[in-house]
């Protein structure tokens, strides 16, 4: 699904948590307007992120440090709040992976929805 919104007109969600985390976007609109929020509260982590870092946020994807393999994957939640936080108009489609190189540790990082993906990277992150 191609998930679209614009910087300059964001729209508003509901309430409901459902509303915001269980629709046909799987959040990723809501990930975003957090992400837009959240530069107007830490603007140095909007540089950060401004600057091409991914810096650790709270979806999985982001890098406190450099990592052995140089790749790893990460949630498009993650990606959807980084382009917030980068003060841009998202553009997305759930159903293809997306890619970033983080400036500050030049590690890959494949930004999915893929559930077990994730759950399967995390058990690799906390076995190495």
């Amino acid at each position: 699904m191609q998930v679209e919104a614009s910087i300059e007109r964001p729209p508003t969600l509901g309430e409901r948590w459902e509303d915001r985390w269980e629709g046909p976007d799987r959040g990723i609109i809501a990930a975003w307007l957090r992400g837009i929020e959240k530069a107007r509260e830490d603007p140095v982590l909007a540089q950060k992120a401004i600057a091409g870092e991914l810096p650790v946020l709270p979806w999985k994807g982001g890098l406190a440090r450099s990592i052995k393999t140089k790749k790893k994957i990460g949630s498009l939640l993650y990606l959807a709040m980084w382009t917030g936080l980068r003060g841009e108009s998202i553009s997305v489609n759930t159903d293809i992976d997306e890619s970033r190189t983080c400036t500050a540790h030049g590690v890959t990082v494949t930004f999915t929805l893929d559930i077990q993906r994730l759950f399967a990277a995390g058990k690799e992150d906390s076995n190495g």
